[in-house]
C-alpha cells in the first residue's frame, strides 16, 4: 500500500455516520488496531531505509571523499595522482632549472633551486580548531567514567580529509560547452577529445599523460524551445594522470634539431 492508497483508505474509515454514533464508537477500536499495525510497519520500513542510507553514505564517502580511498587508487585516470602524498623521496615537490646550453646536441645540466614537503607532511599546512565535549549531559565529576549520553566527539581527521579532497578537486578544472543531452549528470566520468596543437613537421604532439577522462562536478542545462535544441555547460576536473610522469620522455618523439 502506497501513500495515495492509504489516504483513500483513511477517508473511507474516518467517515462517521451521525445517525448511529453508538456503533461508530465500537468501530473506532477496530480502526485503531488497523492503523497501529500500519504505523509499526512503516516505522520499521523507515528504520531500515535509514540504515541502508547510512551504509550507502559510508560507501560513497570512502569512494569519493576519503583520503584512504585516494591512496587505494580510486582515481579518474589510472592510479597516478597529480598530487603525491607518499613518495620515496622526502621532498615530493621540487623546482628545477637548466644551466646554460653548451652544445645543441647535448641536454644541459639540471639543478634544483627549491624543494617542498608533500602537502600532507607540511607543518601547519592547515589548522582546524574544534572541540570534544565530555559529560555535558550529566553531573559526573570523573572525566574517565562512562557517559550515558555522548555529545560531539572528534576521534579522527575526517574533516581534514574531506577538506583536502575538496581542494584536490579544484586543482585542475575545465569548463566546456557541448550540445544538449540529458544522459549525463554530476559524478559522471566523460571522455573529452581535446584538439592537440598542430606542427608543420607532423611530429606526434599527443599528450600521453592525459587520457581524456574527466569527472563532472557541475553542470548547467540551457534549452531553447524555439530552436528545439540547447547546450550543456559542464565543469569537470581531473586529479590524476594516465601514466607516471617519470615514464614519459618527450624527447623520444622529437625530431633531430636542424641547422638554421
Amino acid at each position: 500500500m502506497n501513500l495515495d492508497e492509504l489516504k483513500i483508505q483513511v477517508q473511507k474509515d474516518l467517515k462517521i455516520d451521525d445517525e448511529h454514533l453508538d456503533t461508530e464508537s465500537l468501530k473506532n477500536q477496530e480502526i485503531k488496531a488497523t492503523y497501529l499495525d500500519h504505523k509499526s510497519r512503516y516505522e520499521l520500513l523507515l528504520f531500515k531505509a535509514k540504515g541502508d542510507y547510512k551504509i550507502l553514505f559510508k560507501d560513497k564517502w570512502e569512494y569519493y571523499v576519503s583520503i584512504t580511498s585516494y591512496k587505494k587508487g580510486n582515481h579518474v585516470s589510472g592510479n597516478h595522482p597529480m598530487i603525491l602524498t607518499d613518495g620515496a623521496e622526502p621532498f615530493t615537490e621540487m623546482t628545477l632549472t637548466t644551466e646554460d646550453i653548451v652544445d645543441k646536441f647535448i641536454s644541459p645540466n639540471v639543478t634544483e633551486i627549491d624543494a617542498n614537503l608533500a602537502p600532507n607532511k607540511v607543518f601547519d599546512g592547515v589548522v582546524h580548531y574544534d572541540y570534544t565535549t565530555t559529560h555535558v549531559f550529566d553531573q559526573e565529576t570523573d572525566v574517565s567514567s562512562n557517559e550515558v549520553f555522548q555529545g560531539q566527539k572528534n576521534k579522527d581527521n575526517a574533516k581534514l580529509e574531506r577538506q583536502a579532497m575538496m581542494e584536490i578537486l579544484q586543482q585542475h578544472t575545465m569548463v566546456v560547452t557541448i550540445p544538449f543531452r540529458t544522459d549525463i549528470s554530476c559524478g559522471t566520468i566523460i571522455n573529452l577529445e581535446l584538439p592537440e596543437p598542430q606542427l608543420a613537421s607532423g611530429s606526434d604532439v599527443k599528450d600521453k599523460l592525459n587520457d581524456g577522462r574527466y569527472l563532472i562536478t557541475d553542470i548547467c542545462f540551457q534549452g531553447n524551445v524555439l530552436d528545439n535544441g540547447g547546450v550543456c555547460n559542464i565543469e569537470c576536473v581531473k586529479e590524476s594522470f594516465a601514466k607516471t610522469i617519470a615514464s614519459i620522455n618527450p624527447q623520444d618523439s622529437m625530431e633531430a634539431p636542424e641547422d638554421i
